[in-house]
């Protein structure tokens, strides 16, 4: 994993830490059945030998998730200064249709619970514009025209 700093808003924080908290409680787990299966020779090998493997990806992701939260800047939401930054929750429209997200690191980002990446078609288009512009985002299927009408 490389170095490049990533922006978390808190919850990203949060959930990040927890992730991180889920990985270490898996690795004494796998930690646990390996000692058993020193202790008693009469254990499968396979099943030792997956155990060990499980254990070294656990690792591996929590070392991973670990340099990401060592490099991890936190931001707030700053809806107040008119401008779609990371953490912004925006209504955007286009003619009748409203859409509302919230703007998120890469890391973050999860379309399907309305969490959309600053790094994104979307989000690349409207982060640092203001309430009443319009953008065109442009996607593979073709481009579309949205206003921002709110930040929150």
């Amino acid at each position: 994993m490389n170095n490049r700093k990533v922006l978390l808003t808190a919850a990203g924080f949060e959930e990040l830490r927890n992730k991180i908290s889920t990985l270490e409680s898996k690795i004494k787990q796998e930690s646990k059945f390996i000692e058993r299966f020193i202790r008693d020779s009469e254990m499968n090998t396979e099943a030792y030998t997956e155990s060990c493997t499980n254990r070294a990806y656990l690792e591996n992701e929590l070392l991973q998730l670990k340099q990401v939260l060592r490099g991890a800047q936190l931001v707030n939401s700053d809806a107040d200064d008119g401008v779609v930054g990371i953490g912004d929750k925006v209504r955007l429209t286009n003619h009748r249709i409203c859409y509302e997200m919230t703007i998120v690191s890469s890391l973050e980002a999860n379309p399907s619970s309305g969490k959309v990446s600053s790094e994104s078609p979307i989000g690349a288009s409207i982060v640092g514009k203001s309430v009443g512009e319009a953008v065109i985002v442009r996607l593979p299927e073709g481009e579309i025209d949205l206003v921002i009408s709110e930040i929150y």
